[in-house]
């Protein structure tokens, strides 16, 4: 028992002295992520369009073209859902009048819907996001905010790179203060799989 107190003892004393050195996070799994109960969603990069019909996944998966733009209208309410699958078609969700952004007009149709507090004006999630595929995967990213009638950008473009672990991205995909964002995913490189972990506060 004392030479097994030594031991741990040695280890914490290594993790505070020696720079680099640091003992995991209790409250994190070994991938990034928390622990606790999560959402999965997974957004599947395919070759070809899907029906217009096909509702497959079961709210856990959305499917988009490996190799063009995909626009997510993304909506405020008093939970999660996936209500639109299939983005083959460019869009989960569907475009208003407000279209491209920058136009005036009305806002979309959301095909993703987090939920948020109306009281505090604040979303009630966590996003986690993991990119797997070929090491050379990659995707560009905007988040846009439906402010004075028009979608105008709020978070500029940043990269998602390939990765083994999950990396906390909510302040990069939502803000608080507006109830309707749209993202918008591009320049997909060998793009595949976009893993996103969904923690609801």
């Amino acid at each position: 028992m004392k030479k097994i107190f030594a031991i741990a003892l040695v280890v914490v004393l290594m993790a505070t002295l020696i720079p680099g050195v640091a003992l995991a996070d209790p409250d994190t799994k070994g991938n990034g992520l928390p622990k606790g109960k999560c959402y999965n969603l997974n957004i599947i990069g395919v070759p070809n369009t899907r029906d217009a019909d096909w509702t497959g996944g079961e709210g856990k998966r959305i499917f988009v073209l490996r190799d063009q733009k995909t626009w997510f209208f993304v909506g405020a309410s008093d939970h999660y859902e996936v209500l639109d699958r299939n983005g083959t078609d460019g869009f989960v969700g569907e475009k208003g009048t407000a279209w491209p952004p920058g136009t005036k007009g009305t806002k979309g149709t959301p095909g993703i819907v987090f939920p948020y507090d109306d009281g505090t004006e604040t979303w009630q999630v966590e996003i986690y996001a993991r990119l797997l595929g070929p090491i050379t995967s990659e995707v560009k990213w905007k988040t846009y905010v439906f402010e004075d009638g028009s979608y105008n950008v709020k978070i500029d473009e940043f990269t998602i790179p390939r990765t083994t672990k999950f990396v906390l991205r909510t302040d990069q995909l939502l803000v608080d203060g507006f109830k309707d964002i749209l993202w918008e995913m591009y320049d997909k490189k060998d793009f595949r799989l976009l893993q996103l972990r969904i923690y609801v506060n």
